[in-house]
């Protein structure tokens, strides 16, 4: 009697620890952004946007919850950055560069690359910026310099690396705004002659003008000539000083873009915004 009742403790015992291990293995990792459809779009909806459900995707089949959350870009960005947010949507190496005035007011000394945004080796998605005018406006883009004389909407926050030595240079032509609907806005100031050129991906723009009913309005004068690996899109992880997980969900994660990618389970997901995968199958 003895010791079937110690049989008994000892196996209530374990199915209490596998539980208990078993819960705490399961972490939840919160990614923010502004939203920037259709790479991030509305929370909670049917089409959440196809970095948000690749990541959801490839996380819940490590046995892990994404929470997706918008708020600003700046503030998701240094929020990130100071690890109250585990990850930032639509990261680059060049947009997720913090000034001095933001990385000062970390109180916590670390080394550099304890302090740097974690990336993982393989990218959720890729952007192509472009110009975008008024349906009627003769002009082209010919590079910076033809940039002369535009005023320039942008957005507060975002790397523009291939035209920011104009935009340092000529900050008069520049209107970058920053908060919540920023695409939206610009557009309307697009319409009200406020503005003459919007520099915005080109999925993103077709997406909300599109929802806005105003497609018909613009063209594209161009893009801007950035190569395939700059405009690679990742989930960028909170510094290591922050999350000692965040180089083990960026391997996660790059793992899971060859398992989709070879199942072609990133097919479907794409296929639902209108998309195809940005690398042909010859290249994978």
């Amino acid at each position: 009697m003895k010791k079937s009742s110690v049989f008994i403790i000892c196996c209530l015992c374990f199915v209490f620890c596998f539980g208990i291990c078993g819960i705490s293995s399961a972490d939840k990792i919160m990614i923010v952004a502004d939203q920037w459809c259709p790479y991030n779009c509305e929370p909670e909806s049917d089409r959440p946007g196809y970095m948000v459900e690749i990541t959801k995707m490839i996380f819940a089949r490590a046995g892990h919850t994404v929470i997706y959350k918008n708020v600003p870009w700046n503030r998701a960005l240094s929020g990130t950055y100071k690890g109250y947010y585990q990850a930032v949507i639509a990261g680059t190496p060049d947009n997720t560069k913090l000034d001095a005035a933001l990385i000062s007011e970390t109180s916590e000394k670390a080394e550099p690359s304890d302090s740097e945004f974690i990336f993982p080796e393989k990218e959720q998605g890729r952007m192509n910026n472009c110009f975008f005018i008024m349906k009627n406006n003769p002009w082209r883009y010919k590079g910076p310099d033809s940039l002369k004389g535009q005023m320039l909407g942008l957005v507060q926050g975002y790397g523009y690396p291939a035209i920011q030595s104009f935009i340092d240079k000529n900050s008069d032509a520049v209107d970058a705004i920053g908060g919540d609907n920023v695409l939206a806005r610009n557009i309307q100031k697009l319409l009200a002659g406020r503005i003459s050129v919007i520099l915005e991906d080109k999925a993103v723009f077709q997406y909300t003008t599109s929802g806005m009913g105003l497609a018909d309005k613009f063209i594209s004068a161009g893009c801007d000539g950035t190569s395939d690996e700059k405009n690679n899109l990742y989930i960028a992880f909170t510094p290591q000083k922050n999350n000692p997980k965040s180089e083990t969900y960026a391997k996660i994660l790059s793992e899971g873009m060859n398992t989709i990618r070879e199942n072609k389970m990133i097919d479907n997901i794409l296929q639902k915004y209108g998309l195809t995968d940005w690398i042909p199958d010859e290249q994978e």
